[in-house]
């Protein structure tokens, strides 16, 4: 965190043909440098979002790109009262491992609305988390919003969930066609926020000729 401002930071490398990754190439992407003088040069919404009381809800979803194109960049984005995730991809060739950079689309978290509260047992602590339907096909995804914890535990001197800040790394390095948001948490604790990375599915591209022979 830089001068209040959280970002996400990502780590590139190089891809290779069929689903390799050239580990030689690994480098973390540098973030700007980034001071509280310069808020005045950024655009809100569009370099970033502010949280407050009326803008703390976020979205617990996964964002996913399908087999065409791969993860290339991530960001939050504030949309009818929510802050959430926002992928964006470029189109993939798998048997050369190339992208092509003319070809870019985003993918943001459903379209959801308020729904109902009650949906889902939930622990007492955790009152802040509730539920909400897609418009479209009404596919029950949750947010959580943050507010401060507990004046009998900790003085309501934090904000909670706290951010995990942990790297978010698959066991064997592969291309990326998704993220999500997640809450981990138990019932004496409001938990963490984390990232989550969904791999790219592979298997209907080795399923094919040459790969395959009937």
């Amino acid at each position: 965190m830089q001068a209040g401002m959280l970002s996400i930071e990502a780590k590139m490398a190089k891809l290779l043909p069929c689903d390799h990754i050239d580990t030689e190439s690994q480098i973390w992407k540098e973030l700007p440098s980034f001071k509280s003088c310069d808020y005045d040069k950024l655009v809100e919404y569009k370099d970033y979002v502010k949280i407050s009381e009326s803008r703390r809800s976020f979205v617990l979803d996964d964002v996913e790109l399908g087999n065409d194109y791969v993860l290339t960049s991530v960001k939050f984005i504030y949309e009818n009262g929510f802050n959430k995730l926002a992928a964006r991809g470029h189109k993939f060739d798998f048997m050369n491992g190339t992208i092509d950079t003319t070809q870019e689309i985003w993918v943001v978290s459903a379209n959801c609305c308020w729904k109902n509260e009650t949906s889902r047992i939930l622990p007492t602590i955790l009152k802040s988390i509730r539920t909400m339907a897609a418009k479209k096909n009404e596919t029950i995804v949750q947010f959580v919003k943050l507010m401060t914890s507990s004046s009998e535990t900790d003085v309501g001197q934090s904000v909670v969930p706290f951010i995990h800040k942990v790297p978010v790394v698959p066991k064997h390095l592969l291309p990326l066609s998704g993220v999500g948001l997640i809450h981990t948490s138990n019932k004496k604790s409001a938990g963490y926020l984390a990232l989550k990375i969904i791999g790219y599915d592979f298997e209907p591209q080795i399923s094919k000729p040459p790969f395959y022979k009937s």
